[in-house]
């Protein structure tokens, strides 16, 4: 499957979990949204962790039509040794993995690549607790994406962490 075309327009449905798109107004639950899809001006490499293959290859696939690249890991441990060579722009994580959880792996991350944007993603981050200390260790609430979550969401999780955004609201 190719990139879409750049006038392909994406529709969603926010839940009554979801964060939806950053706006004066965010959408009500069950309000439909539309977004346009144009191609970036900058490619990007981003690098999507989590220990389950499914949920990597839909968060690949929802980059993929934002026209940035992408690569994967499945745990954090394997996230950091091929973060040495590939030097991502971003990294999207899981928080609960085995080898390496998410909070684990970013903070290597902030280390090793200072400037690589993250973005969270998991059913843990229901937990207040949890999303009280990303932000105290300096995370943005607005970059914590809960399970599941739609493509529009993520293309605004990434343009507020620093990505280009793919989208624009229509």
């Amino acid at each position: 499957m190719g990139l879409p075309h750049p006038s392909r327009v994406l529709c969603g449905r926010v839940g009554s979990h979801a964060t939806g798109p950053t706006r004066a107004h965010p959408p009500r639950t069950g309000q439909r949204y539309d977004l346009q899809v144009k191609m970036t001006a900058r490619k990007c490499r981003i690098l999507v962790v989590d220990d389950e293959e499914p949920i990597v290859e839909i968060i690949e696939s929802m980059i993929a039509r934002f026209g940035h690249e992408t690569l994967h890991a499945y745990s954090g441990q394997e996230a950091v040794a091929l973060a040495r060579d590939a030097r991502p722009d971003a990294l999207v994580t899981g928080i609960m993995m085995a080898g390496g959880d998410g909070v684990w792996t970013a903070q290597q991350f902030r280390q090793l690549l200072p400037s690589c944007k993250i973005v969270f993603v998991s059913t843990a981050l229901y937990d207040a607790k949890l999303r009280q200390v990303l932000v105290a260790e300096g995370y943005d609430e607005r970059i914590m994406l809960t399970k599941p979550f739609e493509a529009a969401q993520l293309a605004n999780a990434l343009t507020i962490a620093g990505i280009p955004s793919a989208i624009d609201e229509m």
